[in-house]
């Protein structure tokens, strides 16, 4: 039943597995093997018209800055909201229920992982701050 649900939503979860390992500095996605890979090396290996879509996308997607947890989010939501998950479940229902789960968490998680980031910039201009002032001292 799972790998029929998959095939529903499979491009856009490959889409976002690939957002979630593209790598901004280099303008690459890391595969499997953990070598990244830039959009020439994918264009001369032949698979031509798909790259620059996927690394449009994987690009954009970096500008939001999400975390794990929060592209595993949208991979859910995105699985579930495939047609194809109805025809395999007892009722709609179930998949609303877990629709609702899932986005319920929406909020927390997102707000947790900026707010996170947010601490994480001010104690960095802190202490960019104490070390001008160290230098100034000397």
């Amino acid at each position: 039943m799972s790998s029929f649900v998959l095939q529903g939503s499979a491009i856009e979860v490959m889409l976002l597995r690939v957002a979630l390992r593209y790598d901004k500095q280099k303008d690459a996605i890391m595969f499997g093997n953990e070598q990244p890979y830039t959009r020439k090396q994918l264009q001369d290996g032949g698979i031509g018209d798909l790259v620059d879509p996927m690394y449009d996308f994987a690009q954009s997607m970096s500008e939001l800055d999400l975390d794990y947890a929060e592209y595993v989010l949208l991979m859910a939501i995105t699985i579930l909201s495939s047609g194809e998950i109805y025809m395999f479940c007892l009722k709609r229902a179930q998949v609303q229920i877990l629709m609702d789960i899932f986005s319920s968490h929406i909020p927390s998680v997102v707000l947790g992982h900026h707010f996170q980031k947010k601490e994480e910039k001010e104690k960095e201009k802190e202490k960019r701050e104490k070390s001008r002032k160290k230098e100034g001292k000397k």
